[in-house]
This record gives structure tokens, sequence and C-alpha cells, in this order.
């Protein structure tokens, strides 16, 4: 009977501290987990990087390796050699045009 006594006594502020806690605890489980609202948005930018990582990837299945750069610049380098190669010996038979057509014309005369 005591027990029933205190709560009829008591009454306004037992209710009042069960609502508070019951505020406490609401508020703490809404900062501690996500909202819909907030997961979807979330869902969606991570569905918009995971477009642009895939994107991504097909572009660098499309770069060349670092072997066929290295290829690349030894063809390069080789190519260059036999540019200057081809070079002294253009120079060469342009000398040899040159006396070729002053003897063709000394003989014309």
């Amino acid at each position: 009977m005591e027990i029933w006594n205190l709560i009829k006594n008591n009454w306004g502020i037992i209710v009042s501290v069960i609502g508070l806690l019951a505020s406490i605890y609401w508020l703490k489980m809404d900062s501690i987990y996500v909202k819909k609202a907030d997961f979807r948005q979330q869902q969606g930018q991570i569905e918009a990087l995971d477009r642009r990582l895939e994107e991504v990837e097909n572009e660098v299945h499309h770069l060349p390796s670092a072997k066929d750069v290295t290829d690349l610049r030894i063809a390069v380098v080789e190519m260059k050699g036999e540019a200057k190669a081809l070079r002294t010996e253009l120079v060469g038979l342009n000398r040899q045009v040159g006396l070729l057509l002053e003897q063709a014309v000394t003989k014309g005369e």
C-alpha cells in the first residue's frame, strides 16, 4: 500500500521524470542512428562515386603500360640515330649531285 500511496501522491513528478528520460533517450537514439533521408543521400553519393570510379578504370585500361612507354622511348632513340645516319649520307649525296650537275653544265657549254 505504501508504494501506491507514494505513486498517488507524487504522480506528477513521476510522469515528468519518465517523460524527461524518454525524451533524452529519443534524442540520444536520434543522434546515434542515421535517418532514412540521410542514408539515401549517402547511398546516392556512393553510387555516383562508383560510376566515376568505373569510368576512370575504363580509361586506365586504354593507357599504355610502363613497358609500352619504355619500348616507345627506345624506338624513338633508335629512329633518331637512324635519322642522323641518313642525314650524313644525304650530305654526301648532295655534294656528289652538285658535282655531277656542275660537270653536266660545263660540258654543255
